[in-house]
This record gives structure tokens, sequence and C-alpha cells, in this order.
């Protein structure tokens, strides 16, 4: 894969719905993913080597995190949160990435004699909380006038066509 090949030197997370059951043999080896699956092997580490688990609707497990082999000792504690079946067949896949130079016990725990220098007052964390608010609300708002425009567009609609229909009957007579 010529594109990727310039972009192995870093530190990479991949994840996501690949579409496609890599536990598979025979389907990793359909020749129209076959590089693919060869390059992700060779360069990366799967963090559910067991597989997820595979919900009824769907065939087999389709959601992976990878992590590059520069990280594969970083990338621990991965844990499938199952999510209510009428929201989605996907789970929630989450693994701890343990940043560089903080030292953990065989189980991938943080060991509490790692030296970490990152601690930050309480003043820099309440601004980063508030931080963290502001781009939450941001997100969520964004597009709410609008949302709430259409919202009202389409029950105008109803309205309009539940009107038409009751007086439909009352003309003909």
């Amino acid at each position: 894969m010529p594109f990727w090949s310039d972009l192995l030197d870093s530190q990479w997370i991949l994840l996501g719905d690949f579409n496609t059951h890599l536990a598979d043999v025979v389907e990793a080896l359909r020749p129209q993913i076959q590089p693919f699956v060869e390059w992700l092997h060779t360069h990366f580490v799967n963090c559910f080597p067991k597989g997820t688990a595979t919900l009824a609707q769907a065939d087999a497990t389709i959601d992976y995190i990878f992590g590059s082999a520069s990280l594969a000792t970083r990338l621990v504690n991965s844990h499938t949160h199952h999510i209510p079946q009428q929201w989605t067949y996907h789970s929630l896949l989450t693994v701890d990435l343990i940043t560089s130079g903080v030292s953990t016990f065989d189980d991938g725990t943080p060991s509490a004699s790692s030296q970490y220098t990152g601690l930050q007052s309480v003043q820099e964390k309440w601004k980063s909380l508030k931080s963290l608010v502001r781009y939450c609300v941001q997100q969520f708002t964004r597009g709410q006038k609008a949302r709430f425009k259409a919202r009202v567009s389409h029950l105008q609609r109803e309205r309009e066509q539940l009107l038409g229909t009751a007086e439909e009957p009352a003309r003909i007579k």
C-alpha cells in the first residue's frame, strides 16, 4: 500500500467498522482486501485478538481497534461495552493508551512509582473543564436552530395533510 508507506514511522491507532470480518480466513483472502489485511497484520497489533462479541443481527465481528507496532506495549485494558441492541448492533470498544515514560505492571495498570510530571493545578483543571464543556455545548447546539425549523416545518406539513383529508369528506357532501 504505497500511500501508507510514508506514514509507518508514526504512531497510529486505527479503529472503526471495517465492514469485513478479518478473522474469517476465506474473507481475508478475497483479492479485493488481501493486500490490506496483509499490510494491517504486518504493521499493526489487534487490541482485541479474541474478537468482540457478535450480536444476533451481525454475522461476525467487524469492529476493530489496531495500534501500530510501536504502541503495542502501551495499548492495554481493552474492553467491550455493550450498547442496547435497539440502538446499534455494534459494541463500544475502549482501550487505554499509557503515555510514554509511565511504567506499568504486567496487567497494564500504571505503576504508582511512575514519575508523572504532567500534574495540573486546580486552576488549570478548571480551565480545561470549562474549555471541554464549551466545546461540547457548541457541538451540540451547532445546527440546532436549523433542526428546530425543519421539525416545525415537518409538523406543519403533517398538520396541513391531516386537515386537508378531514376537509375533503365535508366538501363532497
